[in-house]
């Protein structure tokens, strides 16, 4: 990615997100009367533009802001009683509020209708279709199976299974009904999400935070033909072993688990040939990164886990075959793939095909042990201690597990990095040919639908992230080298607009809800949130205050916003040294 590039993004973006700005400035200026002396795209000298009217339409030399310059605005600008009804000073103060929000008002807006078209463009969705039904959860004591096809909730109908999700998310401990497509035929099931207390954001500085969410139990994707086996198992196939990836039976392609169990069904007391793969016995450590190496890594360039040559086994499948647990065979997502040596999961003896069973005393699906296992305290300064329980060869093991917590800093990076967390083991690898089988993707029968509920739900949600990041810098969770200033927004831009249109909207929304609620909430005057604080001030003091206090106030409201510019270009600076 050459700097060009960046520079071209970050122009597009932040001109755009000006406009709309001072756009707002401006038309509420207008519209009240208020004369305009210049909108301005861009900070410093003047470059080129024109004028109309009593304003000058200019682009300036620092793409790093904008600005509307409307008549009574300078504090040390004298204005004649002929001029009062057209300058700022002389309209009324809800007037002022109105024309001050406008700018951040039209940041939030915008978003709006970014993902509205965003999602309107979706033609096809990601069904809410059920892979797994996690054990003792409450979607397994409902009667749901794998295959069935959530089609609405309480009767509002469900766009795809990210929607389904946060639909039960938002309703712990309320029963519910699903409408449910099972082969066809529709039926109505009753079930009450558990409430679990867990972090409210997948986002790694905000872990932190903790929020009650609803959750039955389901995940969305088959697993893949990846297996484990349990030799001890009257009937299991003696020649397979745990990690080992089947391709076919009897020449028939496999490539779900439910698949395997399918072809078994078919074949009841038949002896069968199955081709399969075997994971090698050293993998390369590429296939276990930790979060900040992960994101520069190509999924599609990894090593593969297994063994370039198949092999091939003769089975016979028991008469009584129901399912796949009856001989011993079953995912592998519970199973240890990879410890890292001296790594804390070493330390407490835990070995490859080592099967997860339970973390501090409770026996727990796969996902919540590793969630338990991997979360962070209160403060965000560290991991905890827990409890871990697992088997190996039928024998059951306990100890205390604590995962390694690395603090930004630790590792020569400037404190600028996020903090992160090293396990020690994986269960699976950083790799495609790992990830499960999604379903088959749906068409978007309800465009418009799905686009306001897009609209309205990422606006609300990168909103709330904001605020929350905000909250979190003030209680000193989150350090303020976290903050990103204009390279740091090109460098970002450049990546997600070579990744497409629909990216770097995206992307353009989530900073236009920065914008718009950086300048609302940060009570610097020269921001319009400063702005706006110091006419409710005015309005509550029932009088002006002086020229010479407004101007003491703007300078020290420049000077805070340039010193806060400068802290954040040097933290880019730095994380392009230690990035």
């Amino acid at each position: 990615m050459s700097v060009f590039t960046g520079i071209f993004y970050f122009l597009i973006l932040v001109g755009i997100l000006i406009f709309i700005h001072e756009g707002g400035h401006f038309i509420f200026a207008k519209l009240f009367g208020v004369r305009v002396h210049v909108f301005s795209l861009g900070m410093g000298p003047r470059l080129l533009g024109f004028k109309k009217g009593d304003t000058d339409y200019r682009i300036s030399a620092v793409p790093i802001g904008g600005y509307v310059r409307m008549l009574g605005e300078d504090p040390g600008e004298e204005t004649n009683a002929g001029e009062m009804n057209s300058s700022i000073q002389g309209i009324a103060p809800w007037k002022k509020i109105i024309i001050y929000a406008a700018g951040p008002a039209m940041n939030l807006i915008f978003p709006l209708f970014l993902y509205f078209f965003l999602a309107l463009g979706q033609d096809v969705l990601p069904p809410a279709e059920i892979g797994v039904v996690i054990e003792n959860s409450p979607a397994e004591k409902a009667g749901l199976q794998s295959g069935d096809k959530v089609m609405a909730i309480n009767g509002s109908p469900v766009f795809s299974f990210n929607h389904m999700v946060e639909l039960i998310q938002a309703r712990p401990n309320q029963r519910i009904q699903l409408t449910i497509d099972r082969a066809g035929k529709y039926e109505t099931v009753p079930i009450t999400p558990e409430a679990k207390i867990g972090p409210k954001y997948s986002i790694p500085f905000l872990r932190h935070i903790e929020d009650t969410k609803g959750q039955i139990g389901i995940i969305g994707v088959y697993p893949n033909s990846t297996v484990s086996v349990q030799p001890d198992i009257p009937g299991a196939p003696a020649e397979l072993k745990t990690f080992d990836r089947i391709l076919s039976i009897n020449g028939r392609k496999v490539e779900r688990l439910n698949d395997i169990a399918q072809v078994f069904k078919e074949t009841k007391g038949q002896t069968v040939t199955i081709k399969f793969l075997r994971a090698k016995d050293e993998l390369p450590t590429i296939l276990f990164p930790n979060a900040k190496e992960s994101a520069t890594i190509d999924l599609a360039k990894q090593p593969s886990v297994f063994e370039s040559k198949p092999r091939q086994t003769k089975f016979t499948v028991p008469a009584r075959f129901e399912q796949l647990g009856d001989i011993g065979i079953n995912s592998a997502e519970s199973f240890v793939l990879n410890v890292t040596k001296g790594g804390p999961a070493e330390r407490i003896g835990l070995q490859r095909g080592d099967e997860l069973v339970a973390v501090d005393g409770k026996k727990k699906n796969t996902w919540d042990i590793m969630s338990t296992l991997f979360a962070i305290n209160q403060q965000g300064t560290d991991t905890e201690t827990h409890e871990l329980t697992w088997r190996r060869d039928g024998r059951l093991y306990t100890a205390e597990y604590k995962a390694d917590f690395v603090a930004a800093g630790t590792k020569k990076d400037l404190g600028v990095e996020d903090d992160l967390i090293e396990p020690g083991f994986h269960v699976r690898p950083f790799s495609q040919e790992w990830f499960g089988i999604t379903p088959e993707p749906l068409p978007n029968l309800h465009a418009v639908e799905y686009g306001l509920y897009m609209a309205v739900s990422q606006t609300l949600f990168w909103s709330e992230v904001i605020i929350d990041v905000l909250k979190s810098v003030a209680t000193g969770n989150i350090s303020p080298k976290a903050f990103s200033g204009p390279i740091g927004i090109g460098h970002a831009a450049a990546q997600v607009g070579q990744e497409g249109p629909s990216a770097f909207f995206g992307f353009m929304g989530f900073v236009s809800l920065n914008l718009g609620l950086m300048n609302l909430l940060l009570p610097i005057p020269i921001l319009d949130g400063g702005r706006l604080l110091l006419i409710v001030t005015e309005v509550v003091m029932r009088r002006r205050l002086s020229s010479k206090t407004q101007e003491r106030m703007m300078v020290t409201g420049a000077i805070m916003t340039i010193m806060l510019m400068v802290w954040a270009v040097i933290m880019d600076i730095a994380r392009l040294f230690v990035g």
